[in-house]
């Protein structure tokens, strides 16, 4: 990907392919795929105020770095060298070279005001006080030199008077835990990791979307407390564990908030939600041959089915992944239940708001989505059927077949068994199936013909089996607006199975329409078909042929007009008048025009003359 040192951070790289035949025909794929420049990142993040801004004011505050890896994993141990800088701002312009923000990015912080080199901790984090020495615009820089990632930004310092210490009290108050795994069965034990200190008292509450299930006290000893609950089925699909930490008013031993708090989430699932549908086919299936769809449900439920076979090229255009309603219906929910206290009102004592804090809780549903443009000129391959119901322990057979079509195709069935009170249960299968012949053909035509074109017709042949020595191609057109100059059979030979090409010269005649081909291939005791429709359509603009002459008395007069030259003749109009030419039939015709669109009438006007 070349050089990358100078990347701000996760890149999106574009790709087009383009695969080629040996026609000349291609196929175009347009996909993105995340680029990572570097193995770590750094960030920085900068407390907010009651209002959303970010401000430190003199009395310093605490600015928090992280350093994760591609997959959003902490790295723990990781020196990182992070630099505060003074840079102005003005609204109407931005060109002082001494205010370009540009001359900080540097590896060793050259201007910095203040500098340091700190050590991230077990969760990838380090913190870092910060303070002010003069009102201003400031930049908080963190860069990884082992790395080469670097990240960086901006906050405000104000005067004394019109600040408070909130974002500081806000730091301080977050209690941070851990979970130990990602998911949860229903019934399974929960472990958290609470650091904790004396004589203290935790409340944890498990919230889900919409109330409180369950909330539990544990005594607080000094260092990790280890806080143990059991998950149920109603704490599907997510429960959030909100855990508070309660220190005695008086107490001496240290300079924390009286109270701290943090929130989880738990992803806890219940087997029960599960089905497990499973598809039993051929490995290989042929066009033209009807073959046998078995459906059956492992897991012992009764439910329902829908059965759907598409052409994997058609799938490709938007990457379809396989629809999975399980995955909807019970999506990580979003926390919706709203907790607050009155400790920022106890006299002496040291906390925050929850509001100001965390803004936690979302259910994912709105992830970047990666689609691609792409052009499918063939007839999709698509099936779909149901939707049918699937008793307890049964297997559902389907018979289908699949005409003119060489490729690959999914099949996919998806099922549901719906239940009061979200307790129902849903899943899905896909199976990909490779569809080929022995001996298959692929023609190749542009997208559209015009009148009095000549071209060739490339046909790519595929021997599959060594059994297919030969194969003798013919092809026919049944519209009559194309022709075949030479013989309509061609014959080609194989030495071993693979592929090889023939030809067959069309001619284009002066008529419009669509073009109906039709080409067969014969050998080794089997066959293919491939049916091709193309549009002939004349590109270029109507055009109106004149003939005039004068008669004189007692003389003939004649022009020669030969029919085949033209595409698709409309109309001939024969004008005789003893008067100078006026080109009366346009007028004519323009005057009869007007009187259909007003009576919405077509009149039939078989001859006209003139005298």
């Amino acid at each position: 990907m070349g050089d990358n040192s100078n990347a701000p951070g996760k890149l999106i790289a574009n790709f087009k392919v383009r695969a080629f035949e040996r026609s000349g025909d291609f196929s175009t794929d347009n996909f993105a795929l995340d680029f990572y420049p570097f193995e770590r990142f750094v960030g920085v993040a900068i407390p907010n105020n009651q209002w959303g801004s970010k401000v430190i004011d003199r009395k310093g505050g605490q600015v928090q770095f992280a350093c994760v890896d591609q997959n959003g994993r902490p790295q723990p141990g990781r020196r990182i060298e992070v630099g505060l800088y003074r840079c102005d701002w003005r609204w109407w312009w931005d060109e002082d070279r001494s205010d370009n923000v540009a001359q900080f990015n540097s590896s060793n912080h050259f201007n910095a005001k203040e500098k340091a080199t700190l050590t991230t901790d077990s969760r990838g984090l380090a913190t870092w006080k910060v303070t002010p020495d003069d009102w201003g615009r400031y930049l908080v820089r963190v860069s990884d030199s082992e790395g080469g990632h670097a990240g960086g930004d901006f906050f405000w310092s104000g005067s004394p008077d019109d600040l408070n210490d909130m974002r500081s009290r806000n730091a301080a108050a977050m209690l941070p835990f851990t979970v130990e795994k990602e998911k949860y069965a229903a019934g399974e034990e929960v472990t958290l990791k609470v650091p904790a200190s004396e004589n203290g008292r935790i409340l944890l509450t498990l919230e889900t979307g919409s109330r409180v299930a369950k909330h539990l006290w544990f005594d607080a000893k000094a260092g990790e407390k280890l806080l143990k609950f059991e998950t149920t089925a109603d704490m599907t699909p997510t429960v959030y564990a909100h855990v508070s930490l309660f220190q005695p008013h008086a107490q001496t031993k240290n300079d924390l908030p009286i109270r701290m708090y943090g929130v989880m989430p738990v992803n806890v699932e219940n087997p029960e939600t599960f089905l497990k549908p499973q598809i039993d086919m051929p490995e290989v299936l042929k066009p033209g041959e009807s073959f046998t769809v078995n459906v059956r449900e492992t897991s012992g439920k009764a439910c329902t089915y829908t059965l759907a076979i598409v052409d994997e090229g058609l799938l490709d255009l938007t990457r379809f992944q396989t629809p999975n309603p399980r995955e909807v219906f019970f999506a990580r929910e979003a926390l919706g239940v709203k907790t607050w206290d009155i400790y920022d009102y106890v006299l002496g004592a040291y906390g925050a708001q929850i509001e100001r804090i965390l803004s936690i809780g979302g259910d994912g549903i709105n992830q970047k989505a990666k689609n691609a443009a792409q052009i499918n000129r063939f007839k999709p391959t698509v099936k779909h059927q149901g939707p049918f119901r699937l008793e307890k322990g049964k297997t559902a057979k389907h018979t289908l077949k699949i005409d003119n079509y060489v490729g690959s195709v999914r099949v996919m069935v998806v099922c549901s068994a719906p239940a009061p009170g979200s307790k129902g249960a849903y899943g899905s299968a896909e199976k990909t199936c490779p569809v080929r012949k022995p001996l298959m053909i692929l023609p190749t035509l542009p997208r559209v013909l015009g009148p009095g074109e000549t071209l060739r017709l490339p046909v790519d042949v595929f021997a599959m089996e060594a059994k297919v020595k030969n194969a003798t191609i013919r092809v026919k057109e049944s519209s009559g607006l194309v022709t075949i100059q030479g013989s309509p059979t061609n014959t080609v030979q194989f030495a071993q199975p693979g592929e090889d090409m023939t030809y067959f010269d069309l001619k284009v005649g002066n008529r419009t329409g669509v073009a109906k081909f039709s080409l067969e291939a014969q050998g080794g005791g089997e066959s293919a078909q491939q049916d091709i429709e193309i549009l002939v359509r004349n590109p270029n603009p109507v055009q109106t042929s004149v003939w005039e002459g004068a008669i004189q008395p007692v003389q003939e007069w004649g022009s020669e007009f030969d029919p085949s030259k033209y595409t698709d003749i409309s109309s001939a109009v024969i004008e005789v008048s003893a008067l100078p030419p006026v080109n009366l039939s346009r007028h004519l015709n323009t005057s009869s025009n007007i009187r259909t669109a007003a009576s919405n009438k077509q009149p039939r006007l078989l001859s006209r003359n003139y005298l």
